[in-house]
């Protein structure tokens, strides 16, 4: 039963080998993973935004980098 907690990582590595949506995969592997060790969807939701609260500032680093990097990629073809 141990080891169905980390059917997330094999859903992610999964995903990644596909090359589907990153974001996406990870939250399905979030999702699949929270409703395996029984946790209950408050929970589960209540963690997602304090994790988001707590690391905020990394969140708009990537996504202007992201940005900036696509931007780029339009100007400079």
């Amino acid at each position: 039963m141990e080891l169905l907690k980390l059917l997330g990582i094999l859903i992610v590595v999964i995903g990644f080998v596909l090359k589907l949506d990153s974001i996406l995969i990870i939250t399905i592997a979030a999702i699949v993973t929270a409703l395996v060790v029984g946790m209950n969807p408050v929970t589960f939701l209540e963690t997602l935004g304090s994790s988001f609260v707590a690391n905020r500032s990394m969140c708009v680093f990537v996504m202007v980098i992201f940005k900036w990097r696509k931007l780029h990629s339009l100007l400079w073809r």
